[in-house]
């Protein structure tokens, strides 16, 4: 799915000008913009790297991406696009893709990623239509309507026999971007005395908890957006909500990527005040509403949602690592009291008492 191309191109400056833009854009059909601006510029070792550009037009703007990127092969990237594209002509809003015009010898089909030649190795291409109205602050109402854009492109997904290749961030069944039964485990040898008896409990009621899951591992799976978040959520002018930036599409169960989006909903976002129990919860159960009113769960996942948020809570990564008073923070410092307070809430929420605290 190769694009042509006359000659090397040189791998692009942090940020591209209208003329550098211009090159990328070739394999699309399209002119160079009248300026352009840098949403996102990363480069990691081994000649790795990222650009987000907005190319602006006086007639509607694009946004280029080229990207070289280790665990982003072409036929990745394809799938993603095509899913991109397939909820659109579904009636979900996406950003849309502008087709390559020749994508080589043997392409079945339209194809919406460009494989350019470029020093240190191929890079890949896209170009999208700009969407405004980014979210920026995630209401009660906003809540409800992601639940409402979730079950639809799930639901879309599953009947069109949708696939996409790639790793997800939501999956509770392997390593996640929410919570981690294992990073816990692994502290269980700095603990001692009281600490250490109360953490291995926690431990095996977390490992009991999880094994009562597993037999939701075997649900069918089926593409998936993958990462709901407000800043990959648009509103139309005429109040409709849309997804873009399908990086981390890929395949799941309908339903885990449900429960874990109703919890990153309801704790990760931007609300415009800072996130406490009360919040946290209105916003889960206004997801909920939104999803179950589309694509309303069975018994038995219904059953089971809880216990799924439980798990999710307890061993939530950003307690267990990121904040200032983590526990790992929390087991450098040797606060033995300050780790006692923190794992007795562990166990509390084990119990469904204060989850979203």
């Amino acid at each position: 799915m190769s694009a042509p191309a006359e000659k090397i191109l040189p791998v692009p400056s942090q940020a591209l000008s209208p003329e550098e833009a211009a090159r990328f854009l070739l394999p699309f059909g399209v002119g160079a913009p009248e300026r352009t601006e840098t949403l996102l510029s990363y480069d990691w070792e081994g000649g790795a790297f990222r650009r987000i550009v907005r190319c602006r037009y006086g007639a509607g703007d694009l946004v280029l991406k080229v990207r070289r990127e280790e665990e982003l092969p072409l036929s990745r990237l394809a799938s993603q696009c095509a899913f991109s594209e397939y909820l659109a002509k579904n009636g979900v809003r996406t950003a849309r893709l502008l087709p390559v015009l020749s994508c080589g010898e043997g392409c079945n089909g339209e194809s919406f990623a460009a494989e350019l030649p470029m020093e240190g190795g191929p890079a890949l291409v896209t170009a999208e239509r700009f969407c405004g109205g980014q979210l920026t602050v995630v209401t009660p109402d906003l809540a409800e309507a992601m639940g409402e854009l979730l079950a639809r492109a799930h639901t879309i997904s599953e009947r069109g026999g949708c696939h996409a290749e790639g790793r997800v961030l939501f999956d509770p069944f392997q390593e996640n971007d929410l919570f981690s039964l294992e990073e816990f485990e692994a502290l269980l040898p700095a603990f001692s005395g009281e600490n250490r008896r109360l953490a291995e409990e926690i431990a095996a009621r977390g490992r009991e908890l999880l094994s009562r899951l597993s037999p939701f591992r075997t649900l069918p799976r089926c593409a998936v957006q993958g990462d709901l978040a407000d800043c990959n959520l648009f509103l139309t002018p005429e109040g409709e909500l849309g997804m873009f930036d399908f990086n981390n599409c890929g395949d799941n169960a309908p339903y885990l990527d449900a429960v874990m989006h109703g919890v990153y909903i309801a704790r990760l976002m931007e609300y415009g005040r800072p996130a406490d129990e009360a919040l946290s919860c209105g916003m889960y159960a206004r997801f909920w509403r939104g999803y179950t009113a589309v694509r309303p769960l069975p018994k038995e996942e219904a059953a089971a949602r809880e216990a799924f948020v439980r798990l999710i809570c307890t061993f939530w990564k950003f307690d267990l690592l990121f904040r200032e008073d983590s526990l790992t923070a929390l087991v450098k410092a040797d606060d033995g009291e300050a780790i006692a307070r923190r794992l007795a809430r562990m166990a509390q929420k084990l119990d469904g008492r204060g989850v979203f605290a």
